[in-house]
């Protein structure tokens, strides 16, 4: 993971790599010339976990989307929703030890067409 994360340091930031909304049509995207946050979180550890281009995809769709389904509201918009779903897909896992030190809850409502929610973090 740290060779591929150096690899694509660099690249240009762009908030909107994503394509889709409440009101337009989900497509599943692969953006390589820029990355959000996410995306680029995203990128790379599906690469690290892909042995082929068609692998990448697959993994990248299952980790971007809940249960692996293209749509819009099945996207991971909330970094807790991502970690959840990631966690449960087992492509992310528990440190061993860690112990969170505060819990936080807030409410996540910033993103149009989704209903709000609560979002419980540790750190």
């Amino acid at each position: 993971m740290e060779a591929i994360s150096a690899a694509l340091l660099g690249l240009p930031y762009d908030s909107h790599t994503l394509i889709g909304s409440a009101t337009k049509a989900e497509v599943f995207v692969a953006p390589l010339q820029a990355l959000d946050c996410v995306t680029y979180m995203e990128t790379v550890l599906a690469l690290a976990r892909s042995a082929s281009e068609k692998e990448f995809m697959e993994t990248l769709r299952k980790i971007r989307y809940s249960g692996g389904k293209v749509e819009w509201k099945r996207r991971n918009h909330y970094t807790t929703d991502w970690v959840a779903a990631n966690l449960k897909a087992g492509f992310l896992r528990p440190v061993p030890g860690f112990k969170p030190t505060v819990r936080r809850s807030r409410l996540l409502n910033v993103v149009p067409g989704l209903a709000a929610q609560i979002g419980r973090a540790h750190v």
